[in-house]
């Protein structure tokens, strides 16, 4: 697709959820915040992919192992994640999701629907990183149940 196309799909996004002048800056980076999920949008011209992320809160300081269970058992096969994964910022603590996808052949719809999704899921994991409490047995809680796939 390349960077020029991304610029019109961006543009054509931003006009559409009343952002006249959303752009991705001279690095390929854009951020935006929609509801409480601040968005980020990140380019990779070498591969054409768009990767979006954004940070879910930090690791609660006790239950860690069941909270990280309960992260690993949504990332198995993205069951819990729609397609996005999880990852952990050693070095700040932060959780965050992220997901890359080919934009060979995306239109604005799809970009659209790619973009509301990972919104979606962004926001139901911020309340269970925000509300996580570990079950007393020791045993993580069930992930929520997503779609499969961000793109419809």
């Amino acid at each position: 697709m390349g960077r020029k196309e991304l610029d019109g799909l961006v543009s054509d996004l931003g006009k559409e959820i009343g952002i006249p002048d959303l752009a991705l800056d001279e690095e390929s980076y854009g951020c935006l915040f929609v509801d409480d999920v601040a968005l980020n949008l990140e380019y990779d011209e070498e591969g054409d992919r768009l990767l979006l992320y954004t940070r879910l809160g930090e690791a609660p300081e006790s239950g860690r192992e069941s909270f990280y269970e309960a992260l690993l058992d949504a990332n198995l096969f993205w069951k819990g994640t729609g397609g996005a994964t999880i990852g952990l910022d050693k070095e700040t603590g932060g959780v965050l999701l992220a997901y890359g996808f080919d934009l060979d052949g995306t239109s604005l719809a799809d970009f659209k629907t790619v973009v509301e999704n990972f919104v979606n899921i962004a926001e139901t994991w911020i309340g269970r990183v925000r509300d996580f409490e570990p079950e007393e047995k020791g045993e993580a809680p069930p992930g929520p149940v997503m779609q499969p796939g961000l793109m419809a």
